[in-house]
């Protein structure tokens, strides 16, 4: 299993542990196969913290504001946490939820193939 420091740091990563990989029955996975897939996981999250926003928690600067980083950043996470980091007063309870929520789908919908280490 992958210790805490094999995980990116900073941003929505101070969020997520090494026990990610049991809670997904990972664990075993290959380490370059666990990190890619934890780079779709963290980008899935970001673009759920950014729907969740955009659907009612933000108001209509804001709102503005973040749909234009997304056009001109599509692909930059840091940018996007920087703005949801610096004008989202309750990020903290909005990440764990739908970090929390996230990771049940994953587990519930079996979303989760069996991968074998590569011989």
């Amino acid at each position: 299993m992958a210790d805490a420091q094999n995980l990116p740091q900073g941003g929505v990563w101070q969020y997520v542990n090494a026990d990610l990989f049991k809670e997904l029955g990972i664990d075993s996975w290959p380490q370059d196969t666990r990190v890619d897939f934890l780079e779709r996981f963290g980008n899935i999250l970001i673009m759920r913290l950014a729907n969740r926003l955009l659907a009612g928690e933000l108001d209509n600067d804001q709102k503005d504001q973040l749909e234009t980083l997304l056009s001109r950043h599509p692909n930059d996470g840091q940018s996007l946490w920087m703005f949801l980091s610096t004008e989202v007063e309750n990020l903290d309870t909005i990440v764990g939820e739908e970090l929390g929520q996230l990771k049940k789908q994953l587990i519930t919908l079996g979303q989760m193939p069996k991968m074998q280490a590569a011989a």
